[in-house]
């Protein structure tokens, strides 16, 4: 059965099961009058997201919100599935990504460009959304769910030039999607998510050091969990991300890409040591962390050209 739970006032997890794994991705519901979810996850997770739902004692035909931090799939990839259970519901997407999923064929093509065929299988089928039912947003815009919970708008680019952040006021919480990097609690692991094909490292640390100013208690992570030492978890987020830039530039001037993957290979399994007796180590390790090296990779290789 799923796994949902609070997390904070009229704010409740519900574990999408990405890739079968448990604790790796988050969906969130937002129960408020207008009803909202953020993050919609992946097509072949819908089940787990839907029985969340309804296992926290509430309508999927309710829900009037689906907001996604960005449209890679495993983020926004089941926002067209979930809308025929969710009549009334807009998807809020930043308005870079909304003409994607509208259309999402280059969204599918781009992902089985830089990830393969199999990877498809894997998040599975992006269904298009109508026009009508796609609401593109930008910075600062406001999305009022009650007269004590109101959504903000935080352009946060780096991951993708089209990721949003969303803040909420009545816990003083973010929604950081891919912004700050996939975050273990139990382990208090945290660790860039960089992989093809937009990362600008450049961006992204200064969008990390602008989040350092928003006033916020709470850090929501899409992968995976909460967090409540904000101002420490994205000071080391800065850090971290600076390492793992350094660390590919670095092996890329003495041996190439394969150097460079390698080398990340090695120190992030050192730093996920703690994970090791979980199914999810393999997978970040192996699969993961090497599609991270890609991104960094093409970031420095698409600098020198410039």
């Amino acid at each position: 059965m799923t796994d949902a739970y609070k997390v904070a006032e009229d704010v409740y997890l519900i574990d999408a099961q990405l890739f079968s794994f448990p604790q790796y991705g988050s969906v969130y519901l937002l129960d408020e009058p207008e009803m909202a979810l953020v993050e919609a996850s992946c097509t072949t997770t819908v089940d787990f997201v839907l029985d969340g739902i309804r296992k926290l004692g509430f309508d999927p035909k309710d829900i009037r919100y689906i907001i996604v931090t960005h449209i890679h799939l495993d983020h926004a990839g089941a926002a067209g599935v979930l809308l025929k259970e969710m009549p009334q519901a807009q998807v809020v997407v930043h308005q870079r990504g909304a003409r994607h999923l509208i259309d999402p064929s280059r969204l599918e093509s781009s992902m089985i460009k830089s990830m393969g065929e199999e990877m498809l299988k894997t998040y599975g089928r992006v269904a298009p959304i109508a026009s009508d039912r796609v609401l593109a947003v930008e910075d600062g815009d406001l999305i009022h769910l009650s007269k004590d919970q109101q959504l903000k708008v935080v352009y946060t680019p780096g991951h993708a030039p089209h990721h949003i952040c969303i803040q909420e006021s009545k816990n003083k919480g973010l929604f950081t999607g891919d912004a700050v990097g996939v975050y273990s609690p139990e382990e208090d692991l945290l660790i860039p998510t960089t992989p093809p094909p937009d990362i600008n490292l450049e961006i992204w640390l200064n969008t990390l050091n602008r989040l350092k100013e928003v006033p916020v208690e709470i850090l929501y992570f899409s992968h995976f969990g909460v967090a409540r030492k904000v101002n420490e978890i994205l000071e080391r987020s800065i850090q971290v991300y600076q390492l793992w830039g350094d660390i590919i530039s670095g092996a890329m001037k003495y041996g190439g890409v394969e150097a460079a993957t390698n080398e990340l290979k090695v120190h992030a399994a050192e730093l996920l040591e703690p994970l090791h007796n979980k199914l999810l180590y393999e997978y970040v390790v192996n699969q993961f962390v090497p599609r991270c090296a890609m991104g960094l990779v093409k970031y420095y290789q698409e600098r020198q050209q410039s």
